[in-house]
Order: structure tokens, then C-alpha cells, then sequence
């Protein structure tokens, strides 16, 4: 944000959500260079004594805060630590959380503030490097009431927050650390299945020779069903599927490849990621298997 200070921008006569949009836009610096931490803090600072001035204003209890942050993230020794409430916790606090209902329209004013402070933290506190700016723009804060997270420049954090999509379905869960353990990167598990279809059966195969991993589930409703299968393999593999004359279809998501085709009104989808080859063969609609595809996360 070099140069900033020499910008025509009367903060003291400006209203606090002109000030925030000047800080969602001009936080991070465009040149190449740091960013502009005596700005930033100018910013902050005008917005917090316009606060101050509103009749309404109650400052922040941070005794009280500290004992929520103790109790629900310092966990005793022995215990498992996660910056994330766990189930209890949220029931604890749900009635609480419906009393403060009518502070949603503030939700995007606390991820601002964050981002702004992550910033600067990351600012003042990382060596300079090549690419300085891109690393700020990778760490970009959310806050909600439960959670505290970061999310790349430009993601929505509306699925975390209302989907918690960053967690593993609990039957990929073996899978997934027997491709961990395997050094795999890209690991290609769902987080969305349609909530009408249940496991009927699943199977793990891991090869005591190579590790090659060989992963299949079943999900079955009463009147859909669909299938997914994972396989890694140490050599060459190829896999081979049945398709009518319909032409394959073809979508990129985040630089993967999928290939969606049909074969006797059964629609198939697979792809490949670093020697993972998956396959999702399914009676449900195309749209269904796209919006699978969407709920995957590297």
C-alpha cells in the first residue's frame, strides 16, 4: 500500500463503513511492496474512536473473553486440543448463540477487522521475501462466534461456517490416512453425499507388499444408489468403463479434470490425481455428481 498516505483520504470525515470498504480494498499492497502498517492502524484507529462516539457503545469485556477462550480452547493437558468447540461445547453456548441472533448483520464487519489484523501480524512479523504480497494474501482471516480460521483470498467461507465442509465424512476417514501414509497430497474425498442415501457397504484393501490402496462404498436409498471407487497403485494402472454414444463431458475445478459420460441410464464420473484414480458411478442426475465434484477439497 505504498503511497497511501499521500492519497486525498479525509478518514476523520469519513463514515465507518466507507472506512471499512478503504481497508477491504487497500489493505494489501499493489506494488509488490509490504503494506502500509501506519495506514492500516490510522484506518483502525479512527474507526474504533468513531465507535467510541456512538451512543450505544459498550466496550469490549476482555476479562470475559479470556475465560470463553480458556474454557473452550486451552484444554487440560490429556486432552484432545482443537481450536474448534466440540459438541458439548456447542450446546453449552446455543442458547446463547440464539440470543445474539440480531448481531448477524456485524458478521462481515468481524471478518474485515481480522483480515486487516492478520495482515499486519504477518507484516511485522515475517522476514521479507520474494512474493511478500501473495503470502499476505493467502492468510485471510474469519471469525465467527465458533471458529477461527483462514481461508484463501477469494474463498467463501459460508460453507465452513453453515456445512463445515473442511471435515472428512467419518467413512473416509481410514482412506484418507492410508493416503496420507502413502505421501499422497491430493487427496479426493467428497464432503457432500445427498442426505437420502446411507452406507450400505464400504471395503479398504491395502497391499502388505506395495501399499497399494484399493477403496470402494456403496451408498443405497430406496430409490438411488451410488457407488465410488478410489484406487492408488504403486505401477501402471489403467481403468477402463463402459459408455454409450453420448459425448464424454468434460469439467475443470481447481486444475483437475473430470470426465462425466453415461452408459444404460447410469451416469459416471472419474478422474486422476497424482496415480489416484477415482470413479463415482451413480443413478442419480449429472447435477447430483457435479455437485459432489464441487464438495471435493484438496
Amino acid at each position: 500500500m505504498s503511497g497511501k498516505k499521500d492519497l486525498p483520504y479525509d478518514l476523520e470525515n469519513m463514515s465507518i463503513p466507507d472506512l471499512e470498504a478503504l481497508l477491504q480494498q487497500d489493505f494489501i499492497a499493489t506494488n509488490g511492496s509490504a503494506p502500509d502498517i501506519d495506514y492500516i492502524m490510522a484506518i483502525m484507529e479512527v474507526i474504533q474512536k468513531k465507535e467510541q462516539a456512538q451512543p450505544d457503545h459498550r466496550p469490549p469485556d476482555t476479562e470475559s473473553a479470556w475465560e470463553e477462550f480458556q474454557s473452550f480452547y486451552n484444554t487440560e493437558e490429556g486432552r484432545a486440543n482443537s481450536i474448534h468447540r466440540s459438541v458439548e461445547e456447542d450446546d453449552i453456548s446455543k442458547a446463547a448463540g440464539h440470543a445474539l441472533k440480531h448481531q448477524k448483520p456485524k458478521a462481515f464487519r468481524r471478518y474485515l477487522m481480522v483480515a486487516v489484523l492478520a495482515a499486519v501480524l504477518v507484516a511485522v512479523t515475517m522476514i521479507p521475501v520474494s512474493g511478500y504480497t501473495n503470502v499476505i494474501q493467502m492468510l485471510i482471516a474469519h471469525w465467527t462466534n465458533d471458529y477461527f480460521f483462514f481461508l484463501p483470498d477469494g474463498k467463501e467461507p459460508k460453507a465452513i461456517l453453515d456445512n463445515d465442509a473442511t471435515s472428512i465424512p467419518n467413512e473416509f476417514i481410514d482412506l484418507y490416512d492410508a493416503l496420507v501414509k502413502n505421501g499422497t497430497e491430493k487427496i479426493a474425498i467428497p464432503r457432500y453425499i445427498p442426505e437420502e442415501l446411507e452406507v450400505d457397504n464400504s471395503v479398504l484393501y491395502i497391499s502388505s507388499k506395495t501399499g497399494a490402496v484399493d477403496f470402494s462404498i456403496h451408498y443405497q436409498s430406496s430409490s438411488d444408489s451410488l457407488l465410488i471407487k478410489i484406487k492408488q497403485n504403486q505401477s501402471s494402472y489403467q481403468n477402463i468403463a463402459e459408455k454409450d454414444n453420448e459425448t464424454v463431458e468434460k469439467l475443470f475445478v481447481d486444475g483437475t479434470e473430470y470426465q462425466f459420460f453415461s452408459n444404460n441410464n447410469v451416469n459416471t464420473v472419474a478422474w486422476n490425481t497424482e496415480g489416484v484414480q477415482c470413479v463415482i458411478t451413480s443413478s442419480l442426475p449429472v447435477s447430483d455428481l457435479k455437485e459432489i465434484i464441487h464438495s471435493i477439497q484438496f
